[in-house]
């Protein structure tokens, strides 16, 4: 008997239950009340309203529809899933009843509290009345704790990481972080190594920790939000955080999600923190579970220690620490997507059919409201899936779990457009119509390499690299001949009937990701417009097992060849190497410590300096004069500036969409006209797109530009904190936009005016 099996809170004895759930409710309404009268006690008010929004709303429904069956690992998951499902409905229902009744500020914190605190009473009520079940914990059976050495070190590293970025913040300093990361890969290769190490009881929870540890080693690296898509998301949500209300009205992809404007609008009330430290602390630690979801998935499968290494390769992706903690929408979406595939592809859940239904319909809303990229690519992999699985059953012994049904996928898309069609006045349905029109009618440049992923090209010509990034990428092939040997492996396994209990539903989806793989390599601008790295890591979802399985055979059938035999444990500790390599690449840890840094893709976290790391991140005095023209300058005034602090600083903390970006060879005469220059133009230094085509990006003198010569010898500095600075024309305010005073954009990249080159088109999935 396992420890943690102690813990299951939805089988306590119906009173304790309840008393424990109003316990949790007086304690976080009692801390709210301290605050509003000025006794603000630290952490406290975090951590328990953390506890009250993330597993109160969902153990409640849990014991409501009377789930007992789950261990801890699926406790803790679908715990989550449907706390989060709650708060996003939740939010939806009072920003549409409350200003009917006339509440103008529904989604303020004393309407979110009362609310929620209803709720919760009625989900206690009903159970107190129905819940009629007292499940005991068998107090004689004797629980076993089997000691780790590792386990004191992996307790450790999620500290490790935040104190890592601390200093690499505050000082430059990345040893703790290359500590971090060396650790991390120590472990995985003992833990593969001996189960003295580590015992396969503590996958989970060392999973979970290497988790949170590679996710806050990124999202924690700057004081501020960094990335790209996240200051649009923070724009969003800031806007409905400050009006106390979401207009569902606004015409904008991101505005229809309500994972970005009612679930932070929940955790920055209760926890009392701003919308930034809420994309950078709550929302990794929410996506931290995929992993554990994967492991729960996999090893049903395959067995603890294939599962470990499986998710351990999926957790090595550069996406999963690199841009998905950029990516708040998407982080919930992906945990959605896991809890889906786990109830609908893992045929040994042992569930009631019905209770199984209510649970895919709940977090299939919650997936659609979260990210519309991930719906629309699930849509495609449910009627794919759908084909193959009827396929597979009527042509091989293996039957399916039935899961899948085609009313299951109607209603799901049924969902999805409803939803997509008659909110942000259907922002996001058009974008997914443009990008199919886009696809289809750009099939005649089928055979042009100018429509492909440049991110492709790169890998497939091994093109400007240097020794280090062709390492990275051979590396990459690696990985994926091993997902081919393994997918292969099972395909001729079937053909041959040799196994009847092989996950059908499972399989099928890997089939469905390769196809995916495939359309993004070979259709043109498929990838373009989707993002060729999230698509290949949303693949991972379901193929990472067939990575360690082919690796397996391959090592196995290598060392055969070299009359070398060798057991299944051994080929395992090889592939767990392939996986810690992997890592070491992906984080830019080999980058750093052969000094090659500078030329190659290195995370922020492990350097500041250079372009790529300009790309991202911004400073103190970048965010001091983003206030500051929000505070003096007009929103009728045009503002100018570079394309990341358009798309950035601009964005998240000046609250402003309509920003311009100006260019090499560009001249303008307007008035009320402002320019705004971020701390690296400080040294007279722009980043621009080297080449429309490429993904290089570099750096201009400022000086050298026309636009420089031109316009800003001849106007006045008005805002200057030293990093960053602004200059204006001022004059009388004109509501005429550049277009419309006779401003033409001449030259500019793609990227800035979309429609110039259709890979870099404003329709975006993602």
């Amino acid at each position: 008997m396992k420890l943690y099996e102690l813990l299951k809170i939805n089988s306590l004895e119906k009173n304790i239950f309840l008393k424990f759930i109003l316990a949790v409710q007086f304690t976080i309404l009692f801390i709210i009340g301290l605050d509003a009268i000025g006794l603000n006690i630290p952490i406290l008010r975090q951590l328990i309203g953390f506890i009250y929004l993330t597993f109160i709303p969902g153990i409640l429904i849990f014991r409501i529809l009377k789930i007992h069956e789950f261990d801890l690992i699926n406790i803790l998951l679908f715990t989550v899933g449907l706390s989060i499902t709650f708060l996003m409905l939740c939010g939806l229902f009072i920003n549409i009843l409350y200003p009917i009744i006339g509440i103008s500020n529904p989604l303020s914190i004393l309407s979110l509290t009362a609310t929620t605190c209803v709720f919760i009473s009625i989900f206690s009520i009903i159970i107190y009345y129905r819940d009629e079940d007292i499940i005991e914990i068998n107090t004689n059976k004797k629980y076993f704790f089997k000691p780790s050495i590792l386990l004191p070190i992996i307790i450790l590293l999620p500290a490790l990481s935040v104190f890592g970025t601390y200093l690499m913040n505050y000082s430059d300093n990345n040893s703790f972080i290359l500590l971090l990361i060396s650790i991390i890969s120590i472990t995985i290769i003992l833990s593969v190594l001996s189960d003295k190490f580590l015992s396969k009881d503590h996958y989970p929870f060392a999973i979970f920790m290497i988790s949170i540890s590679l996710l806050y080693m990124m999202s924690l690296i700057s004081p501020y939000i960094i990335g790209w898509d996240i200051h649009t998301e923070y724009y969003f949500a800031d806007l409905v955080h400050n009006a106390s209300f979401w207009n569902s009205s606004i015409h904008d992809n991101v505005n229809a999600m309500l994972s970005i404007v009612i679930l932070p609008i929940f955790y920055s009330n209760f926890l009392n923190l701003p919308i930034d430290q809420i994309f950078k602390f709550i929302y990794p630690l929410l996506f931290s579970l995929v992993p554990l979801g994967l492991y729960e998935l996999y090893k049903k499968e395959t067995g603890e220690i294939i599962a470990f290494i499986s998710v351990c390769f999926f957790m090595s992706s550069i996406v999963f620490f690199g841009e998905m903690p950029l990516l708040c929408r998407q982080e919930i979406a992906e945990l959605f997507l896991v809890l889906l595939i786990i109830l609908i592809f893992n045929k040994k859940m042992d569930i009631d059919p019905g209770k199984k239904k209510i649970l895919i319909i709940l977090f299939s809303i919650s997936l659609i409201v979260s990210h519309y990229g991930t719906s629309y690519i699930f849509i495609f992999y449910l009627l794919s899936g759908f084909v193959l699985i009827f396929l597979f059953s009527n042509y091989t012994l293996a039957k399916p779990n039935k899961n899948l049904t085609l009313g299951v996928i109607i209603l799901y898309i049924v969902m999805c457009l409803t939803w997509y069609i008659y909110v942000s006045g259907s922002s996001s349905f058009s974008t997914i119509v443009g990008i199919i029109s886009n696809i289809y009618s750009s099939l005649g440049e089928f055979t042009s390499p100018t429509t492909r992923d440049p991110l492709i090209l790169k890998r497939i010509f091994f093109t400007n690299l240097t020794l280090l990034e062709t390492i990275k990428i051979l590396l990459e092939y690696i990985t994926m001949l091993f997902i081919a040997i393994g997918i292969i492996n099972l395909c001729l396994i079937i053909k041959n009937n040799k196994k009847e209990e092989y996950n059908i539903e499972f399989f099928s989806m890997a089939l469905v990701s390769i196809a995916i793989i495939a359309m993004s390599i070979g259709l043109p601008y498929f990838a373009g417009y989707l993002n060729m790295s999230r698509l290949y890591f949303q693949a991972l979802i379901i193929i990472s097992p067939f990575f360690v399985f082919g690796g397996t055979m391959f090592f196995r059938y290598l060392l055969k060849k070299l009359t070398i035999t060798i057991r299944i444990d051994t080929a395992l500790l090889f592939v767990s190497l392939i996986v810690v390599y992997y890592l070491l690449f992906n984080t830019g840890f080999m980058f750093i410590v052969t000094g090659e840094s500078k030329e190659a893709f290195t995370l922020t976290c492990l350097e500041k300096e250079g372009t790529s790391a300009d790309l991202i991140h911004i400073y103190d005095e970048e965010v001091s004069s983003a206030e500051w023209l929000s505070a003096n300058i007009d929103n009728n005034s045009i503002v100018f500036s570079d394309n990341n602090s358009k798309q950035m600083v601009l964005r998240s903390y000046a609250l402003r969409m309509n920003v311009f970006s100006f260019i090499e060879s560009t001249s303008w005469d307007l008035e009320d006209t402002f320019f705004y220059f971020r701390k690296l133009s400080t040294e007279n230094k722009m980043i621009e797109r080297s080449n429309a085509l490429e993904y290089n990006w570099k750096c201009i003198d400022i000086r050298e530009t026309l636009f420089y010569k031109q316009n800003i010898l001849h106007c006045n500095k008005i805002y200057n904190n030293g990093g960053s600075y602004i200059f204006g024309y001022p004059g009388n305010r004109s509501t005429l936009m550049p277009q419309d005073r006779g401003f033409l954009p001449v030259g500019y990249p793609a990227i800035l005016y979309p429609g110039n080159f259709p890979l870099y088109n404003s329709f975006s999935v993602w």
